[in-house]
This record gives structure tokens, C-alpha cells and sequence, in this order.
């Protein structure tokens, strides 16, 4: 398979790679389990939460799907 990407997207995949030790397909398999993780809670009608170890501030994302 061959799949062609913007060069900002194909730096990210080049960092994220290189970050987390992994090949480039794992970080693409990651991803799009992710991806498929949000819009399936959200198209539920859940809202993702995401706070910092301070919990002085959150980010909710609960319209992913739209």
C-alpha cells in the first residue's frame, strides 16, 4: 500500500514515529484505532475529558463526530 501525505502530516508521522520508538505503520495502526475509538463514543452521544495532573483545567471534545 502506498499513501501519499501532505509534508506537515508526513513530519508528525516522522515525529511521532521517532518519539514513541515505533514504525511507521504502528503509529498509523494507533492512530486510526484512536480515531475509531473517538467517533464511535461520540456518535454515543460521549464526550471525552481530558484533564491535567493540576485538574485546574479540562478539555472536553464531545462533538467529534459532527
Amino acid at each position: 500500500m502506498t499513501l501519499e501525505l501532505p509534508p506537515k502530516a508526513r513530519e508528525k508521522l516522522e515525529d511521532l514515529s521517532e518519539q514513541t520508538d515505533q514504525s511507521f505503520s504502528e503509529v498509523i495502526r494507533r492512530a486510526l484505532a484512536t480515531y475509531d475509538l473517538l467517533w464511535t463514543e461520540s456518535k454515543k452521544g460521549n464526550s471525552l475529558i481530558i484533564r491535567s495532573p493540576e485538574a485546574d483545567r479540562e478539555v472536553i471534545f464531545s462533538e467529534f463526530a459532527h
